[in-house]
């Protein structure tokens, strides 16, 4: 986790001085390589019946699965810096998967927590 501190910091301060980032985002997603399971069964409900919710899932971009989210609604490729800003600035992580979608390498969900928590202390997450 050290070694990805100070690129949290840098994202974190990024959503401070920049506007034109959604706040409230709903970020999600699977494994980041597929779409397939609950995520994108709730990632559908949610564009087609919460069009007000800004919702994001997160998908590698070269995966088979990609084009057929982003007809969906929007996405952001696993582990880009799009990626993580839309992780820092989210309301609500939601995964089928625990530690798929931290966009940040060898990092899990308490170490993010015990360093990062303090950032972003209103995010909930969901698995």
């Amino acid at each position: 986790m050290t070694v990805q501190f100070p690129i949290v910091i840098g994202v974190y301060l990024i959503l401070k001085v920049k506007r034109d980032v959604p706040k409230e985002i709903w970020l999600i997603g699977e494994m980041g390589i597929d779409a397939k399971d609950n995520g994108l069964a709730f990632f559908k409900y949610l564009n087609a019946e919460h069009p007000e919710i800004n919702s994001v899932y997160y998908i590698a971009g070269d995966s088979a699965a990609a084009d057929k989210v982003r007809k969906i609604g929007k996405t952001v490729q696993t582990g880009s810096f799009a990626h993580k800003l839309a992780f820092m600035s989210a309301r609500y992580v939601l995964s089928t998967h625990d530690g798929y979608p931290i966009p940040f390498k060898g990092v899990n969900w308490r170490e993010y927590k015990k360093v990062c928590g303090w950032l972003t202390p209103n995010k909930s997450t969901f698995f």
